[in-house]
Order: C-alpha cells, then sequence, then structure tokens
C-alpha cells in the first residue's frame, strides 16, 4: 500500500503494514532522504528570509525652528534586526544596509502640538549614496498633533551604504518630535 507526505512535497512512499518488518537499512534510507528533503525546504523558507529592521521610540527630541534636524534613536529602541542594520550604541541616527538588495523603507514621526503656532512639519531620508531621496511635509495645527509617514523604495549596491532620517518644523519655537519608528526590509537582491 502506497501514502504520501502531504505538503508541500506530496512525496509517495511505501507504507508497511508491520513496523517491525521494516529492514533497518530501508529505514536508514528514509531517514536520510527525509533529512535531505527537510535541509532543502528550510534552505528555500527559513535560509532566505529577507533583511529586516524596526527602532522606534518615544523619547522626545526637540526640533529647533526652521532647522533641519538628523533624527536619532535611543540605545534600546531597536525591535528588531535580523541582519544587524541597527546598531544605537555608535550610530543612532541611520539604518546600515549589510546586504545589497531594493529595499523598502519608511519612517513615522509624530510632533508635538504646539501653542507657537501651526507651521509646516517635514520629513526626509538622506541615502549615503543617493542623498535625499525623499521628503514628506504637511502644515500642522496648533492644538493637534502633527503625525507624518511616508514610504521610499531604494536600492543598496554596496553593504555599509545608510539612510537617515531627518525632520524640520517652522512653527516659531523648539517643537519635540515625540514619536519615531524607522523600518527597512529587503524586497528583493541584487
Amino acid at each position: 500500500m502506497t501514502a504520501t507526505t502531504g505538503p508541500p512535497f506530496n512525496l509517495v512512499y511505501q507504507e508497511f503494514s508491520d513496523v517491525a518488518d521494516i529492514s533497518q537499512s530501508v529505514q536508514d534510507l528514509a531517514d536520510s532522504v527525509d533529512l535531505a528533503v527537510q535541509g532543502l525546504y528550510d534552505d528555500q523558507t527559513v535560509g532566505a528570509a529577507k533583511p529586516a529592521a524596526r527602532m522606534s521610540t518615544t523619547t522626545p527630541l526637540s526640533l529647533p525652528n526652521n532647522t533641519d534636524t538628523t533624527l536619532t534613536w535611543p540605545a534600546g529602541s531597536e525591535y528588531f534586526d535580523n541582519d544587524n542594520m541597527i546598531d544605537n550604541t555608535i550610530t543612532t541616527d541611520r539604518i546600515t544596509f549589510t546586504s545589497a538588495g531594493i529595499y523598502a523603507v519608511s519612517l513615522r514621526t509624530t510632533f508635538a502640538s504646539t501653542a507657537a503656532g501651526g507651521g509646516v512639519r517635514q520629513i526626509s531620508y538622506n541615502h549615503s549614496a543617493l542623498g535625499v531621496v525623499a521628503r514628506n511635509a504637511q502644515l500642522g495645527t496648533v492644538s493637534a498633533d502633527a503625525a507624518l509617514s511616508t514610504l521610499v523604495v531604494i536600492p543598496c549596491y554596496t553593504p555599509g551604504e545608510f539612510i537617515q532620517f531627518s525632520a524640520s518644523q517652522n512653527s516659531s519655537a523648539a517643537l519635540n518630535a515625540t514619536t519615531r519608528q524607522a523600518q527597512a526590509w529587503g524586497v528583493t537582491t541584487l
């Protein structure tokens, strides 16, 4: 009688009615095939995880009026990182790509409400090899927080390239960036 292993491989095998009657050599072969197939499957799924990292903080960062300020994240703000792209002890202002590829990068920053006036809130991305690759701006309000979020897709041709994030505002006084979340994940390799 035959049976199949089921997804994802659906391999056909001979079923024995009495497990005790299976010769040791047949069992050894079955175990070897099982290990080899599982290894191939793991290489294609688990081992192929794309690089990904995220950092997030609610520690306020003061932004002077009319000054583009590089955003930073304190130690311990790393949420996850499967490719060593974040180092919040030495380079607190960036995600460094350690593998060549195409990356989707997002940034979300919330600006505190202000009594000084509305003004414009702006966030931007600065790629080490390409310069400023994206900006997002909106009119802030006096009575409510202004939250800016944007997503860009950028290439990393050489491991070690990085992306920094910055913010600016012109509400006529210093203003806090109250939350900051940045993440990057590999879309494909080059």
